[in-house]
């Protein structure tokens, strides 16, 4: 799949890092990413680094909230900093979104925060001007082995 095709379903443009190969992979799963502008102001988070060596993420916990099935994931390579070879950064169901992630700064101080709500994280981010447009959602879901790989040719360019 292309980085045009991907924009035409509707996935927002910093989604798609120039750097990186998307590959559309033909796998049933359960988006676990959420808007932040959809949910509850009042809804409580925490900080959570949900990868070895990744930059930690806001995940929330929801109850009666029914996520969005899918039948396909997006894979996501990119070329390790240290021997320029590609890796695999990330493969997650359905389209690409824009990375969720904090500075060890901003982590470290919504970690301290008495009242961890999402009012008081979007507060945050405006103090810091981040932008966090998705949360993940607690209970992470698994991908089996991909069964079809296309890869993105506009990335390779």
């Amino acid at each position: 799949m292309t980085g045009g095709s991907f924009l035409a379903e509707g996935v927002d443009a910093p989604a798609l890092l120039s750097t990186s190969r998307y590959f559309k992979v033909v796998q049933p799963g359960t988006v676990g990413v959420l808007e932040l502008s959809i949910l509850d102001p009042n809804l409580k988070f925490k900080v959570v680094r949900v990868k070895p060596g990744a930059p930690k993420s806001i995940v929330v916990k929801l109850k009666d909230f029914k996520l969005t099935k899918t039948n396909y994931a997006t894979v996501v390579l990119g070329r390790d900093p240290e021997t320029g070879m590609w890796v695999l950064f990330t493969a997650h169901p359905g389209n690409p979104v824009a990375p969720g992630v904090l500075s060890d700064l901003l982590a470290s101080q919504l970690e301290a925060l008495e009242k961890p709500t999402l009012k008081n994280l979007q507060k945050m981010l405006g103090e810091h001007n981040q932008v966090l447009k998705y949360v993940k959602v607690e209970a992470p879901v698994k991908l089996k082995v991909a069964k079809q790989l296309k890869p993105d040719r506009a990335a390779h360019r």
